[in-house]
């Protein structure tokens, strides 16, 4: 299927990137002229991540930020991902440790500029792509790349670039492109060792790495390995969190909150309730209603059972149980080495390997009987009557439960991440380069999870026959719904299933730079190139998932998908004038599954003064559809709580069965990207600050989404407007009604929305050295966000887009000390009070603001080793409340770890 914007549409690009490969493969060396001063000296000339054209000026013609190891070291974080999250312009909610539990431990550290999303930063390592994680994040089916994949211990830089790069990238260089370089030139030896724990509970991190490096007059080899383990923490040891979900206490007095809710305002705890709550209809020995117990009984009677009403009973206060930060065991090694062949020829090779051990808890199993396959009459499971722990008389085929005595639902990933690269590379004469190389990364991550099945719990509900663990003897066992059961049905009743799912990445590439003729202003650059991707996703689930045989969990088969797509780039800078400069570039791609794109970008970069630098830009990026997106084979799921049906408002609440997957007719996601900017770094006195302003503005068409329950069933009328549409299924009517029962949602993926950002950020650094009393540095970097909306619904402000996001640093070297310290701050939001009309009741129409600041002093002056010692979140300040969340906070965007130290030593050898 061809895409929106058809190549014919855009013929005159296809022709510059095909004419523009040709020319510049071709050696040309005309434009070289003899100067005849030899003994000048020749400067290196270098790449940023934006242009592929090798050049000398260090200011880049695109909007670019970068972090040395040494920065990211002085931030204060213990981990990458979170350095690189701290980035003002990192907006949104991203995917971390502390979002583990959320979503079922997907295991994925990740950026997410501007809240546009994780999946539209492109990461390259050493300038090419990264294998995405091999397991689908966020909403099931985005395909993200995990920071922790990162050989950490031999990281030289990171490189942002801050507006779209797919034109020069490709495919989901939207809000940005993170380029990590890797050491290449590292010499001698270095080992680390670092030990940290939370203050107030116990999170013990133990990480360690060696690195070491060699080089001749033509060749170079670097070798490292490095290994992280850190222990799980759960929600009830932070004070924030504490033991409970029951957010009423809150609100105690608040007239507002009152007038809202009513008496049972705000309580997060589940419905899924041990001792479990039924639904009695006929019964002759109680009336209709629903019930549960007190407290756990093995002797569940009609006199002790109590009416569920939502508030004092039926509820299970799950903030206890689930981990809140997963069990972390990391261990990785990364080889680069380089030899010159030839004057003229070399060749590079670069393997690395990680694997990661997560291990997340989550609260025990909750699960509805009509959400389950069983024995009723409609294929749903029930409580039989004859069942020894079921008082009422009758058959339940309503009840929620939770089996508490099963334990957590305990999920373990092994996630591998191995990397291989080799290539050649030259020179042609004069300036021209050129270099080939093929690369091969994949993602892999074995999903091992503690389940119960559908078919066993029946069984059990009826009765089961089994072997007494004490005596040997088999005799008839029950699940008891309202109390402890026997061990030996525990056992029965549940068991782990592996799931395996990857991403896995060929690459081949050609490239080539120069320069074409030497201008006036200076040499005109070109640089162009090819390359050919595959990419293959698979998603191979266990009989259980396949057969919808899960307690609790979705109904889907294993799936595949592949692509291919052949590239074709070229990129020129041209020296307009000694002050000007304008750069071109324009990338062609074919993709084999849904049709071509050509995707143009200029850039121009103005310095009127020295001290004083304009920058401005227009492109336009694309995100293809992530392989999930497009191949995931359908999958039977149910919404996260009960929806009433509009049209049958006399039907209890349920939770509805949603039937989704992947749509292969989706189209890419289009954005025009606009940036303007000025940059002024003053000389004199006033040398060592840099000031800068930069607009981003983000415009994105054929926006990929999918409805929800809460949006198919908003009201009345949009459930007949779906109704009549198809996406809501429903049976035929009985006698004597309108509309029959909901019997499933369609949830598919569509291209619908359009979204919209607009956003300035400021930078402002002062470097100052002093002669008796060491360097200072100060650096602030602060985002506005002006407008995010999706399909003209304003977003900014709510609780996932803040207006305003901070950081500055404070930096002081003085002799064999360095003093660091970096705040970061993520202003109040009250988004919700405007979406919906809701009074703005604190913590949960507004949330507060946040400021975090991690300290670190460093000592260089012991003979054998150097020691940095390190606190987080030094203040211990405590997450702003949330209760829209199950985590009573804004996690992923938000800093909701306790105080955490850490020591560290390091030696060169």
């Amino acid at each position: 299927m061809l895409m929106s914007k058809k190549l014919s549409e855009k013929k005159w690009w296809h022709t510059i990137a095909l004419a523009s490969a040709v020319i510049a493969t071709l050696p040309l060396t005309s434009y070289a002229q003899d100067t005849g001063e030899e003994d000048l000296e020749e400067l290196e000339t270098f790449t940023m991540v934006g242009s592929r054209i090798k050049r000398i000026d260090a200011e880049p013609i695109n909007p670019v930020v970068t972090r040395t190891k040494e920065d990211l070291e002085a931030s204060g974080f213990s981990t990458l991902s979170e350095a690189v999250r701290s980035l003002s312009f990192n907006s949104g909610q991203s995917l971390g440790a502390d979002t583990g539990s959320s979503t079922f431990g997907y295991g994925a550290k990740t950026v997410n500029f501007r809240g546009i999303g994780d999946s539209n930063v492109l990461m390259l390592v050493n300038g090419r792509r990264a294998a995405p994680f091999g397991a689908s994040a966020g909403s099931g089916y985005d395909t993200v790349f995990d920071l922790d994949s990162l050989p950490a211990s031999a990281i030289e830089s990171i490189n942002v670039l801050k507006d779209g790069g797919s034109a020069v990238y490709g495919s989901d260089a939207v809000s940005g492109v993170v380029d990590v370089r890797l050491r290449k030139d590292f010499e001698g030896m270095n080992t680390t060792l670092k030990v940290g724990n939370f203050d107030s509970t116990d999170g013990m991190l133990i990480a360690g790495s060696v690195i070491m490096g060699t080089s001749t007059a033509d060749t170079s080899i670097v070798v490292s390995a490095d290994y992280k383990k850190q222990s799980s923490v759960f929600a009830r040891d932070l004070d924030w969190q504490g033991n409970s979900v029951d957010y009423r206490p809150y609100y105690q007095g608040n007239s507002d909150a009152l007038d809202y809710f009513g008496a049972n305002y705000p309580d997060r705890r589940s419905s899924y309730s041990f001792p479990a709550t039924v639904t009695v209809i006929g019964s002759d020995v109680i009336d209709d209603g629903r019930y549960t117990y007190a407290s756990p009984t093995s002797n569940p009677t009609i006199d002790g059972a109590v009416e569920s009403d939502g508030s004092v009973y039926g509820r299970y206060d799950y903030a206890a149980d689930y981990g809140y930060m997963p069990k972390e065991e990391i261990y990785g090694f990364y080889a680069s080495a380089r030899h010159n062949i030839t004057d003229s020829l070399y060749a590079f090779l670069e393997v690395s390997y990680r694997t990661a051990s997560i291990d997340t808890d989550s609260a025990p199993t909750p699960f509805s009987t009509s959400s389950e396959h069983g024995d009723a009459a409609d294929g749903s499971m029930y409580l039989p009557a004859d069942n020894p722990y079921n008082p009422f008389g009758v058959d339940i085929t309503q009840m929620t439960m939770r089996v508490t005595q099963a334990g957590n639902r305990i999920t373990n990933k092994m996630v591998d991440t191995p990397r291989f690269l080799a290539g050649l590379g030259g020179d042609f004469g004069g300036d021209w380069t050129w270099e080939t190389a093929a690369l091969w990364t994949k993602s892999k991550v074995t999903d091992e999870n503690y389940n119960l099945y559908d078919d066993r719990v029946q069984a059990a509900l009826h009765g089961v026959d089994l072997e007494d663990n004490e005596t040997g003897l088999v005799t008839t066992m029950w699940l008891n719904p309202f109390g402890l059961s026997n061990e030996e049905v525990i056992d029965y009743i549940g068991g782990y299933d592996t799931n395996v799912g990857s991403n896995e990445v060929y690459n081949y590439d050609f490239s080539t730079s120069g320069t074409i003729v030497e201008l006036p202003a200076g040499p005109l650059g070109i640089a162009a190139g090819t390359e050919y991707r595959e990419e293959r996703f698979s998603e191979v689930v266990s009989s259980a998932n396949s057969e919808g045989n899960v307690v609790g969990g979705s109904w889907f088969s294993s799936s595949a998908g592949y692509r291919n797509v052949l590239s074709l780039y070229t990129e020129a800078t041209i020296p307009v004038t000694t002050w000007m400069e304008l750069q071109l570039a324009g990338r062609y791609e074919d993709y084999n599954d849904f049709g071509d794109t050509t995707k143009p970008k200029v850039a121009i970069k103005i310095r009127p003064i020295e001290s004083v630098l304009f920058r401005a830009s227009f492109g336009q990026s694309f995100r293809a559809p992530d392989l999930a997106y497009l191949y995931t084979s359908e999958k039977v799921t149910f919404t996260s709580r009960n929806y009433e049906d509009p049209l049958r408002p006399d039907d209890a609440g349920k939770q509805i069965e949603q039937h989704g997957g992947g749509n292969p007719d989706l189209e890419p996601e289009e954005t025009d990207t606009y940036y303007v900017g000025v940059a002024w770094e003053p000389s004199g006195f006033l040398e060592g600050l840099h000031m800068s302003l930069d607009y981003v503005q983000f415009e994105t068409d054929n926006l990929i989404t999918s409805n929800g329950g809460s949006d198919y069933l908003r009201n009345e009328a949009t459930a007949l407007e779906y109704t009549q549409s198809g996406d809501i299924v429903r049976a035929a009517p009985a006698l004597g009604e309108t509309y029959g029962k909901i019997v499933y949602i369609k949830t598919s993926w569509i291209n619908e929305e359009s979204r919209t950002y607009r956003g300035l950020d400021f930078d402002v650094s002062y470097d100052w050295k002093t002669e008796n009393y060491g360097r200072f540095t100060v650096a602030s970097n602060s985002t506005w966000t002006i407008e995010y909306s999706e399909s003209g619904t304003e977003y900014t402000g709510s609780e996932y887009y803040p207006k305003w996001t901070s950081t500055l640093g404070l930096d002081w070297n003085y002799g064999d000390w360095i003093v660091n310290t970096h705040a970061h701050y993520v202003s109040s939001r009250n988004g919700e009070a405007a979406l919906y009309d809701e009074p703005e009741i604190d913590g949960y129409t507004t949330y507060g603001s946040q400021l975090t600041v991690n300290a670190g002093v460093t000592y260089k002056g012991f003979d054998y080793f150097d020691i940095k010692f390190n606190v987080e979140n030094l203040f211990d300040d405590e997450p702003p409340l949330s209760l829209w969340g199950d985590f009573g906070t804004s996690t992923g965007l938000v800093y909701t770890k306790p105080r955490f130290w850490s020591v560290t030593l390091s030696r060169d050898w």
